[in-house]
């Protein structure tokens, strides 16, 4: 948007950081829309408050009132409605298994019943959802191993694989009007997801990765919010809140028993042998440990955020002071202390490598401090501020785990690593915005 970087972006959640530590732009996962009243997105000459010039999407939950209200939405697919656009053109430029190699579907549901009404009525109100959704396809050229042992990836074109992915959200808003002036929201959600198998296929082009070294994928996110509000008069408002938001995502082996004889029968990972990376055409079998170097892996963030700010308001005149706070925290475990994969050329062995990854830990933290003046003359809009920022990323001591018998002329002692600071920023950013109706710049 307007030249800006794609990392840029920021997802919020009622005014809250929910970003990753590791990937800029990309969220803890996306909540349902079912407790979501507004979806507000920010693009154009940002203020002050937002801390990149990239897009900003903030989340506002529904909140409940004296009226009992509800909804149920539901929708579903049968697989005989999904269109097959593959051609004979695109089978020519490779897609295996035919014109029947597209996408086929082979279950699709969702359903999310929402409440929301008084428990003490003009003083404390709830609102409440449940959303699930369900998903089950085959992609286009993925197909079961012939034979997960061997040392190279022989696709079984009668034994599609298929992709299944489940995710349900629990959520819960509770508002309490303490006086005549303070409203004070209490917000719960707990995500959950899981994907059999995550990482196949060309998720990771131009590697392909055949079906047994994918993984279930499981993750689950819980977000905690507590927020103030408090209109000091008709034109000043007061504003603050803290977030938590820690989340796990574990990558487990592909378990045999996802298939059944003539449906998946050969889907699951061989953790009892070396994994494989064919150098002649970048696929990747047996298991998922030559990307993760071991049988499971662990994601853990910890997201903890505040915000306050007090707002003076006229209509023509807005100006805003607040400040914005984030610490992440982002730790990965890998079980097994030591793997073995193998590099092959046509099914030759031609490398070892021999893995004894510690865990890692990765933390920033991140405060901003901003003042922003609008200002409304006829058609004309004028948007100043200037926001400092300071950004510090940093890792602890790590040791790594001494190497197990069989290795102990690679690694036979434990390797430490002194923590450090990667980066430390200090940021003053001057902003300005000029915008009239019919144009802007």
């Amino acid at each position: 948007i307007h030249g800006s970087s794609e990392y840029d972006g920021e997802v919020h959640v009622d005014g809250f950081d929910v970003n990753l530590v590791a990937f800029e732009g990309s969220p803890e996962g996306m909540p349902f829309d079912t407790p979501i009243a507004e979806y507000v997105y920010d693009y154009s000459a940002n203020l002050a408050e937002v801390e990149t010039g990239g897009v900003r999407m903030n989340l506002i939950p529904k909140e409940g009132s004296n009226a009992f209200t509800g909804g149920f939405y539901t929708n579903f697919a049968h697989p005989s409605w999904l269109a097959n656009n593959v051609s004979q053109e695109i089978v020519d430029r490779g897609l295996t298994g035919g014109k029947d190699g597209g996408l086929r579907g082979d279950q699709s549901w969702m359903f999310a019943p929402s409440l929301g009404g008084p428990i003490v009525e003009d003083r404390l109100w709830f609102f409440i959802s449940f959303s699930q959704r369900k998903a089950s396809f085959f992609p286009p050229s993925l197909f079961n191993n012939t034979d997960t042992s061997a040392m190279m990836y022989v696709p079984d074109l009668d034994n599609p694989t298929k992709s299944v992915s489940d995710t349900y959200e629990g959520t819960g808003r509770f508002t309490l009007q303490a006086t005549a002036s303070d409203k004070v929201q209490v917000y719960w959600s707990n995500n959950h997801t899981r994907q059999v198998p995550a990482l196949s296929g060309s998720n990771l082009f131009p590697l392909y990765i055949a079906p047994e070294s994918g993984s279930e994928g499981t993750g689950g996110i819980n977000t905690y919010q507590l927020t103030w509000t408090r209109p000091q008069s008709d034109r000043i408002l007061f504003e603050a809140g803290v977030s938590y938001l820690p989340a796990h995502n574990i990558l487990y082996p592909l378990n045999n028993a996802y298939g059944s004889p003539g449906n998946g029968a050969h889907l699951g990972a061989r953790t009892d042998l070396p994994g494989v990376f064919e150098f002649s055409n970048l696929t990747l079998s047996r298991n998922m440990g030559f990307i993760f170097r071991g049988s499971t892996v662990h994601f853990s963030t910890k997201n903890q955020s505040a915000r306050a700010s007090m707002s003076y308001v006229t209509g023509s005149h807005n100006l805003k002071v607040g400040v914005t706070h984030n610490m992440k925290r982002q730790s990965e475990a890998y079980q097994s202390d030591t793997w073995t994969n193998l590099g092959t050329f046509y099914g030759v062995p031609a490398q070892a490598y021999f893995e004894s990854r510690p865990p890692e830990t990765n933390e920033l933290t991140n405060m901003g401090i901003y003042v922003q003046d609008q200002w409304t003359l006829d058609r004309v809009t004028v948007n100043a501020g200037v926001r400092f920022d300071y950004f510090k990323g940093f890792y602890p001591d790590h040791t790594s785990m001494p190497g197990m018998p069989t290795h102990s002329f690679w690694a036979p002692n434990p390797i430490s690593f002194e923590g450090a600071t990667a980066v430390s920023w200090k940021d003053l950013q001057p902003r300005l915005g000029l915008g009239r109706l019919g144009w802007a710049h």
